[in-house]
């Protein structure tokens, strides 16, 4: 469990969620180097990833 726990931590963000309708899309998943989040459907735009904490 731990090993996986720090392979996720040490991983990319996962990219932001689609928004609809010119909506925001969800903020990228934390992780060690958050990624920029893919832009939103209808012009909406995602919040880049949110940079983790290192894995121990």
């Amino acid at each position: 469990e731990n090993i996986a726990q720090i392979i996720i931590l040490n991983s990319g963000g996962l990219p932001g969620g689609l928004g609809l309708n010119g909506h925001p899309g969800l903020p990228g998943a934390k992780g060690y180097q958050g990624d920029v989040g893919e832009p939103g459907l209808g012009g909406g735009q995602s919040e880049p990833g949110r940079k983790g904490e290192m894995g121990k």
